[in-house]
């Protein structure tokens, strides 16, 4: 499988080890530790795969950074 940083565009779901690469975790096993508490929950299931979108993750990036919806809203 190609991983994120080859991408021109990332994937809009990922599977547990794309989505770790995607959010920066030095592994797989860490973002699944770390789902529920600061990553969000699988949004489907493919099979026997966990499937992450996109866009969730991102929004749990911003706001382990401290950009919540009303920082976010300022910069606009």
């Amino acid at each position: 499988m190609t991983t994120p940083s080859r991408l021109a565009v990332p994937p809009l779901q990922m599977d547990a080890e794309t989505a770790a690469q995607y959010v920066g975790e030095r592994s797989r096993a860490t973002f699944l530790s770390r789902v529920g508490e600061v990553y969000p929950r699988p949004t489907a299931r493919l099979g026997r795969r966990d499937l992450w979108l996109r866009g969730d993750l991102e929004k749990a990036v911003d706001l382990l950074h401290g950009r919540g919806p009303s920082r976010l809203a300022e910069d606009l």
